[in-house]
């Protein structure tokens, strides 16, 4: 009688650790949110020769200058990237 309920309780013990349910899958990364193109300002206030302030922004992902918009004629600026280019380039 004795070595049926050791054989009895040992199946139970060994039926109790089993857990046919499957693995959870994990939980998806919150992807953090954040401003990309910061825009620089224009520093000192007064200035001469430098465009408004936001005409330059900096792209956080890469570290690159560029323009926040394209001039209607020829600039000074046309050598600086534009951010919408860098945004096509390297998407988020």
């Amino acid at each position: 009688m004795r070595t049926i309920l050791a054989f009895t309780f040992l199946i139970l013990l060994q039926a109790n650790g089993c857990d046919e349910s499957k693995p959870s899958a994990p939980e998806p990364r919150h992807q953090e949110h954040y401003q990309r193109f910061v825009p620089v300002p224009r520093e000192p206030a007064n200035a001469v020769g430098l465009p408004w302030s936001g005409f330059f922004a900096l792209d956080t992902k890469t570290g690159q200058l560029c323009r926040t918009y394209e001039t209607p004629k020829s600039t000074d600026w046309d050598g600086i990237v534009l951010c919408k280019q860098l945004f096509d380039q390297y998407p988020d």
